[in-house]
């Protein structure tokens, strides 16, 4: 496993960036997709200007592990919204194989209804959208690793949601992110969810969180409920040897951006590591 930090981590500036990095032992990176000049624009990221950033983000020593994208309720329920975002991925999607980049984070956000038929209508769209994308991630070789949301506000939110969604889209190409934090405050049992999840993990979050979805404080690595030796070695189990990224942590209060804190981090993963 490697560890991969925000590439906003020092703020705006990659040749600091590539400095912090030399003194913490991580190249990895992990980019949202909005931060590629043009998105705001366009809604994708497009090929040209992905591979201007990464080439300047090589030329630092560093590496882009993987990107982040959003699907949010109003572009799996609408069909011309559907349509449009479903083109929008893919281009996205194109671009990332383009630029040797093949993991994409998802995060669907798509709001639960309290009425159950209407529900399951949600989730029918919610199936057939990914249908579509699928064969765009499969094209292009590229896996799309979704985030789970933590609570039943989302149809998207615990094991039992996800393990639903991988079925029901089933593909080589759609899997998850593996949160602690999310699924630990879900209620799931995080050490027999690797398990069940297996060679489906594509990425993980690592996070450490005290309570449950309905209140909860995030903390610092070790003073949490996540027992990070104990994920460390289910992971190594199911034989993930991907990219483990930290998130969620407290911040400094007079840290600029997230240096002192993402140290920190940084160095209680290496340790956990080995």
């Amino acid at each position: 496993m490697k560890i991969a930090i925000d590439v906003g981590t020092c703020g705006p500036d990659l040749n600091r960036l590539s400095e912090y990095c030399n003194k913490l032992g991580v190249k990895d990176l992990y980019v949202g997709c909005a931060l590629i000049a043009g998105y705001d624009e366009d809604g994708f990221v497009k090929v040209e200007e992905l591979a201007k950033f990464k080439r300047q983000v090589e030329d630092t020593g560093l590496s882009i592990a993987l990107m982040g994208e959003w699907l949010k309720t109003e572009s799996v329920l609408n069909a011309q919204a559907r349509a449009k975002r479903v083109e929008q991925l893919g281009r996205t999607i194109d671009s990332l194989d383009e630029c040797d980049i093949h993991t994409l984070l998802l995060f669907p956000v798509i709001e639960a209804h309290t009425d159950k038929d209407t529900n399951e209508g949600r989730w029918d769209k919610l199936i057939r959208f990914y249908g579509e994308l699928i064969v765009h991630a499969e094209k292009a070789k590229v896996k799309i690793a979704n985030h789970g949301h933590l609570t039943p506000q989302w149809l998207v939110w615990n094991y039992e949601t996800m393990s639903r969604l991988l079925k029901e889209a089933s593909s080589d190409y759609n899997g998850v992110t593996f949160c602690t934090g999310s699924y630990q405050l879900a209620g799931d049992d995080i050490y027999d969810v690797i398990g069940r999840f297996g060679k489906k993990i594509f990425f993980v979050h690592a996070r450490d969180v005290i309570g449950t979805w309905e209140s909860y404080d995030e903390v610092f690595f070790g003073n949490g409920v996540v027992d990070f030796a104990r994920v460390v070695k289910r992971l190594n189990e199911i034989g993930y040897d991907g990219v483990i990224y930290p998130e969620h942590f407290p911040r400094i209060e007079w840290e600029s951006h997230g240096e002192a804190s993402t140290a920190y981090t940084v160095g209680y993963l290496k340790a956990v590591l080995g």
